[in-house]
């Protein structure tokens, strides 16, 4: 299969998508960091997710900020989904580890693992509904939708699922010298 090349953007999307880039890009990188597994491998995800979103600069111009960071997520997701279906690719080592740690501060490191330990802990369910709510901002409407749980159980359900993680964190930050 040979890939489409992208149409030239005209000299307004090209602007608009500049301005676009500088204000979500932390955003973008933020959402990109809760599927990559590596510093390299959130670049390759926020460039392809823009690409993907520059196709659609007509239709993010009319979007609301809230829509906007909606998209933003369904769109990192869906090329994350897309690239973990393709074959593997080979991937160059172009930093080496010290240089990576020396970019990255303690407490960034610090809370990437206690969130990448509390997620191995967690029920599936108790992530997914964490997730959705806390970190891609789904109302409980939005979230009872997609998990076909009515809204009134999901805030129990939420609850619970905060207080599990809550005692996974002290559990784990009893394990740690």
């Amino acid at each position: 299969m040979t890939k489409k090349h992208p149409t030239p953007l005209s000299p307004d999307n090209r602007s608009f998508m500049r301005e676009f880039y500088e204000q979500y890009k932390d955003f973008l990188f933020y959402i990109a960091g809760n599927y990559a597994d590596s510093p390299g491998n959130r670049e390759d995800l926020v460039q392809d997710a823009l690409v993907r979103l520059m196709r659609n600069a007509d239709t993010l111009r009319g979007l609301t900020h809230g829509q906007i960071a909606k998209y933003i997520q369904l769109t990192v997701k869906a090329v994350w989904i897309d690239q973990q279906k393709s074959p593997q690719r080979e991937e160059l080592l172009l930093l080496d580890e010290a240089m990576v740690e020396s970019m990255v501060t303690p407490e960034e490191t610090a809370a990437r693992t206690s969130v990448q330990a509390l997620r191995k802990e967690m029920s599936c369910r108790d992530w997914m509904v964490l997730e959705g709510k806390y970190i891609l901002g789904y109302s409980y409407e939005e979230l009872s939708k997609l998990l076909a749980v009515e809204p009134h159980t999901l805030r129990a359900v939420v609850s619970r699922a905060r207080k599990r993680a809550k005692k996974l964190l002290e559990d784990l930050e009893k394990e740690v010298p």
